[in-house]
């Protein structure tokens, strides 16, 4: 999987946070609540997220407590790739929404994001049914951070396991909406961004080598930003390694606010810049939103597979 160029980011306004240690321990205090179904196989996944686009759409409606929102997914192979190693999930019900980009080659990409998509997906079902029943003792968020641990440990047993997916891994962006707010938790260079007020601001921070370098000020200008040699290079990602840590953020939504998590087959191909016009243009119309970016990164080359999720919040 070829990785993208890291730029400085700018922050939205919420709290930033990494969870671990103590916190970790009582997260997988609970894992045994979830159960899971048995990994996928390689035949498996052709039917999960096949190579043709897959959208998922839908409305969830506002209460007195909580903002409605509208969303669209859609993943796509691209131009160049005869694979499709992206995934994404969509829980518009419960609001959990993520995106995932394999990377290893020989299909090994391509079941590390579908185990990371299917194993957020199986603990989600849990959740609610313990929430259903009383007997859930932690957030949604606290839920999907121990979600990615489980996730992280079974890509890497597999990866050890089997010399042929040796060294596969994926990133894996979610956001999960309640009330009013959002969290987004992240490892690897998926992105969230946020589009408020015509203008968009990246959330999440990459985790690359480039993006390390920009950090501690050994790169600061354009030229020797676009010329850094290990571009391709991420500094963490699920499944490489026995531990990871998630970066956390929590963001107060405002009405009229759209969520994007997308891989970098759409950010190799439009400037952050760009996809806030495309925006505006559509009256922050999601669906057609959607669907003209996935179109552009296209038409530019599309190198990469392009995986897209946008989340609306009501005006």
């Amino acid at each position: 999987m070829a990785k993208k160029r890291a730029r400085s980011v700018g922050s939205a306004k919420g709290n930033h946070m990494r969870l671990g240690g103590m916190c970790l321990s009582v997260l997988l205090m609970f894992a045994s609540v979830a159960c899971f179904a048995q990994e996928p196989t390689e035949s498996d996944i052709a039917t999960m997220y096949p190579l043709s686009p897959v959208v998922t759409h839908g409305v969830s409606p506002s209460t007195p407590d909580a903002l409605g929102y509208e969303y669209n997914g859609t993943t796509d192979r691209g131009v160049v790739r005869p694979k499709n190693e992206d995934s994404f999930w969509i829980d518009g019900a419960h609001g959990v929404f993520l995106v995932a980009d394999g990377m290893g080659g020989h299909e090994a990409g391509e079941v590390a994001s579908t185990m990371a998509a299917e194993t957020l997906r199986q603990w989600s079902r849990a959740t609610w049914v313990a929430a259903a029943s009383n007997v859930l003792p932690l957030s949604r968020t606290m839920w999907t951070l121990a979600a990615y641990h489980a996730a992280n440990a079974r890509i890497f047993d597999k990866s050890s396991q089997k010399p042929s997916k040796r060294g596969m891994g994926t990133t894996l962006v979610s956001a999960i909406v309640y009330g009013r707010s959002f969290d987004i938790i992240n490892v690897g260079d998926s992105r969230a961004y946020l589009y408020r007020g015509g203008k968009i601001i990246q959330i999440s921070k990459d985790h690359s080598l480039l993006q390390a370098y920009i950090d501690k000020g050994m790169l600061k200008t354009p030229e020797e930003i676009r010329s850094f040699p290990y571009k391709n290079v991420i500094t963490q990602a699920m499944g490489t390694q026995a531990k990871i840590e998630p970066d956390v953020y929590a963001i107060h939504a405002s009405r009229g606010d759209i969520v994007i998590l997308c891989s970098d087959g759409v950010t190799d191909e439009l400037e952050d810049g760009e996809m806030a016009q495309i925006i505006t243009e559509h009256g922050r119309d999601v669906n057609k939103s959607m669907q003209e970016i996935v179109r552009i990164a296209k038409q530019r080359g599309g190198h990469d597979n392009i995986t897209l999720v946008l989340v609306g919040f009501h005006s």
